[in-house]
């Protein structure tokens, strides 16, 4: 995801990087890619997607690097990949082993987390994926672009009610992107424009 954002946000250069040096001179996992220089990347990205400010970059960061929320994807990874991990924020409890004994309740929490985090990245993800290769095709016919995004933008937004407890504000603001895509379409068998004012 981080190239692919990279390539989005500066692609001259990540490619005279690629072309011209060696691989550690851009591996996202080199010490100059620390928090400021990868905000700057993911925000610019961002920026140039179709839903530019939806989630504020710092989150997005947040939810992929950041070892201290709990709400992020680090904890899991390294809980799943170690038997026994020391970091504060989320050290093996005494007489445990990460997941190994994790009971009913237990799962069902893990499982929570997980699909409350794995959604909006996907989310990102596929607006990235199609800013980057809309520089390089044709973009589709607008009113199935239009659909596309409504789509998503309804998803989310059912994914941010469901999900996310304190999520009211990101919900609206979804719901009023929801309908300003649909302000713009038309019924395809009368060609009248659909208006929605309630969800």
């Amino acid at each position: 995801l981080f190239y692919l954002e990279w390539l989005l946000a500066d692609k001259e250069g990540f490619l005279n990087l690629y072309l011209n040096n060696e691989p550690k001179e851009f591996d996202s996992a080199s010490p100059k890619w620390d928090r400021e220089n990868r905000l700057k990347i993911i925000d610019a990205a961002a920026q140039k997607t179709e839903s530019p400010g939806l989630h504020p970059s710092e989150f997005i960061y947040d939810l992929r690097y950041e070892k201290s929320v709990h709400y992020g994807f680090e904890q899991l990874w390294n809980k799943a990949t170690h038997l026994i991990t020391s970091q504060r924020h989320y050290a093996t409890e005494k007489q445990n082993l990460n997941f190994i004994f994790s009971d009913n309740e237990s799962k069902l929490d893990q499982w929570n987390a997980f699909y409350l985090i794995v959604p909006i990245i996907l989310y990102h993800m596929l607006e990235v994926v199609e800013a980057t290769v809309s520089q390089l095709v044709p973009s589709e016919e607008m009113e199935t672009k239009i659909r596309s995004t409504a789509r998503r933008y309804a998803g989310l937004a059912l994914h941010a009610d469901i999900f996310a407890k304190d999520a009211r504000s990101t919900t609206k603001r979804l719901l009023r992107l929801l309908l300003k895509q649909f302000d713009l379409l038309k019924c395809q068998k009368c060609s009248a424009h659909i208006s929605i004012n309630t969800f």
